[in-house]
């Protein structure tokens, strides 16, 4: 600048050689320095919060096989006790792999740094535990990918396996700071790994292939190795994790509670993330705002906690009937990095399709197919279905075979029922509901009660003369099991009671719907289902038509009617309230909603699906009300288009004895 040009041209001649000196020295200095790192030493990565790694392959250079599965588990779960560095999942991994064309190579220097770069991550870490005379050390090279030169390396040494832990925890803590992770969080967000997971190397060794198992979809497998690790180690808390979550999946909610209440009785053994998960789970036994808060609170602590956003999502479309947030909350679990991003595709899919968004939904569904294409697919068929597309929802379904473990029975196999029934084929679907209650001691409880729920809203449009009897033998028995429920079983049992007071009061047993309505309605309020609050107000309301007074349902049900997460069924109630006080136009909005919103139909978990079958029937059926409350309203035109679109679904609707009784009622 010239005010320093100025200033140097004041300085006295005899003055300026020692200060050009000085400065020479320093720009020697900084070009010596320069040259010293670069040549001499590696360069540093830049590595910020929440940046990525891949884990190479652990080279097992002992004579100790069992090093081979249960040391990459351990590195992981040490690395991932961090909310400041992520771990690129073996899944992703291996996605990775086939797109490279090396399926099933190991991840080594070359391979690792090619996966790195093309999956965004920052570094490539490659373990080694080798034998160096009586000692084991094990060695984590991290690596920049974008050079292959080796950054820096990390080393820890254990005088036996039974030290391996101890000695592979040392070199977490060494590697994390190295990564960038400031040693206070290492310090305040770290348990021993001995600790977190178990000292038995053999234990993790089965957890480690259990989890394998797991993520390529065998249940079974699974629960056997997990099981296996528990009795290797009875505190191993992580274990006791993953077998809850895989009797909750198959409907035990009994035996998933006890053995989260184990997993809970060993919290310590839990690094903090795991025991955050652990609270989330048993929340699951509470409300479904608490558990839906629970699990907000794990993605806020870890924001690539992907289960997080999973669970949020799932408990918010299946509990809590919050279709368009559980959609939008999904977001972040749908990241390449997500190793069960497959699974949030499909919930993705589900809730589209509880919206009504058939073409985001097929979107969703057919990303999920591209990634698991002989998995589960009853929802993405359902999308075909909704739309009254049966040949390629029955194409979809001949995909993959029902009957995983514990056999899910009911949520399985409810296509087999509605389907027929969506085209009018209700003696096909009674036919399949008789054969399934011959063999109904081959499923679940929760099963069994909802196959006869399901059984008995199918008889309820048309009962025969053992109707009423079954009805009441039902409701005696469902009131029996919720006096010593557990808070989950309670849940479906509500619901349950809920249905079949809301059929007695439809059929004029008045004395039995009161009887359950006093049960079950402060039950229902309490443990804050939309699903039982609403079927409680249903069978309210219908005792109010009952008894004349159409107005007082109409005022407990309309302002339900409008919040978006009510049950789909509650709809129809209201309708007919409506009809029943003359008001046709109020009435005809009602079933024009009930036809327009089949996805919710199909999709409204209710109690394992068990009124999907009536919900589906009152889609087509609400077409010919609509055509019924337009006559009345002196729109003969409106009725006859109404009329016709009814007689297009189901064709021989004239000799069936459902669709008379709805057009005498």
């Amino acid at each position: 600048p010239p005010s320093t040009q100025k200033a140097w041209r004041e300085i006295p001649l005899w003055r300026r050689p020692p200060i050009l000196a000085l400065e020479i020295l320093l720009t020697a200095g900084l070009i010596g320095g320069f040259i010293y790192s670069t040549f001499q030493s590696p360069p540093a990565i830049a590595f910020y919060e929440r940046d990525w790694i891949v884990m190479g392959d652990l080279q097992n250079l002992t004579r100790e096989k069992m090093f081979d599965d249960s040391l990459d588990t351990a590195l992981r779960i040490g690395l991932e006790q961090s909310a400041y560095v992520n771990v690129i999942s073996d899944n992703q991994e291996q996605d990775a792999l086939k797109r490279m064309q090396r399926e099933g190579h190991s991840i080594d220097r070359q391979t690792g740094a090619e996966l790195a770069l093309r999956e965004g991550a920052k570094a490539l870490v490659l373990p080694t535990i080798t034998e160096i005379g009586s000692r084991l050390r094990i060695t984590a090279e991290v690596i920049d990918p974008t050079t292959g030169v080796t950054v820096y390396t990390e080393s820890a040494d254990a005088k036996n396996a039974d030290e391996v832990l101890l000695a592979l925890d040392s070199l977490l803590q060494k590697l994390r700071t190295r990564l960038g992770e400031p040693v206070s969080l290492v310090d305040e967000r770290s348990l021993p790994l001995q600790q977190v997971t178990t000292s038995d190397i053999e234990a993790l060794r089965a957890f480690s292939l259990g989890v394998k198992a797991r993520e390529t979809g065998n249940s079974r497998e699974a629960m056997a190795f997990f099981q296996e690790a528990v009795k290797l180690d009875p505190d191993f808390a992580m274990a006791y994790l993953r077998i809850a979550f895989i009797h909750y999946v198959n409907n035990d909610s009994e035996q998933a509670l006890r053995t989260l209440q184990i997993a809970d009785s060993k919290r310590s053994h839990l690094s903090t993330r795991e025991a955050l998960l652990l609270d989330a789970s048993l929340s699951v036994y509470k409300t479904p705002q608490e558990t839906m808060d629970s699990f907000k609170l794990l993605a806020r602590m870890y924001p690539d906690e992907y289960r997080a956003y999973y669970n949020y999502s799932y408990f918010g479309l299946y509990s809590a009937q919050q279709y368009r947030a559980a959609n939008e909350f999904l977001t972040p679990a749908l990241s390449i990095h997500n190793s069960a991003r497959s699974s949030s595709l499909y919930l993705l899919g589900i809730t589209h399709l509880a919206l009504n968004e058939y073409d985001a939904a097929i979107s969703a569904f057919t990303k999920f197919d591209s990634l698991k294409p002989n998995n589960d697919k009853r929802d993405f068929a359902d999308v075909y279905a909704a739309k009254r597309q049966y040949g390629d929802a029955q194409k979809i379904l001949s995909g993959y075979t029902v009957g995983g473990y514990g056999d899910a029975f009911i949520e399985e196999r409810v296509p087999q029922i509605s389907y027929p029934l969506d085209q009018g084929q209700w003696s096909k679907s009674l036919e399949t509901l008789d054969s399934w209650s011959a063999n109904i001691g081959k499923t679940t409880r929760l099963d069994q009660w909802a196959l006869k729920g399901m059984q008995l809203s199918l008889r309820s449009y048309a009962p025969d003369r053992r109707f009423s009897n079954d009805l009441n033998a039902y409701l005696t028995e469902q009131l029996a099991l919720l006096d010593r429920s557990n808070a989950l079983d309670r849940r479906h049992l509500v619901f349950n009671i809920a249905a079949a007071g809301w059929m007695s009061a439809h059929h004029g047993d008045t004395q039995n719907a009161r009887k359950a309505l006093l049960k079950i309605k402060p039950l229902a309020e309490k443990d804050g289902y939309p699903a039982n609050i609403d079927m409680a107000l249903a069978l309210q309301a219908e005792l109010d038509i009952a008894a004349g007074r159409p107005k007082a349902a109409i005022s407990l049900l309309a302002p339900r009617a409008e919040k978006g997460n009510e049950l789909y069924f509650l709809h129809s109630v209201l309708m007919r309230a409506y009809a029943a006080d003359r008001n046709f136009e109020k009435a005809l909005q009602q079933a024009d909603w009930l036809a327009a919103n089949r996805g919710r139909a199909y999709v409204e978990f209710n109690s394992l699906n068990m009124w999907q079958p009536a919900n589906v029937a009152e889609s087509n059926l609400a077409l010919l009300s609509a055509a019924k409350y337009a006559d009345s309203l002196g729109n003969t035109k409106l009725g006859s288009e109404r009329r016709k679109s009814f007689e297009a679904v189901w064709p021989d609707a004239g000799q069936l004895p459902q669709a008379v009784r709805r057009i005498q009622n």
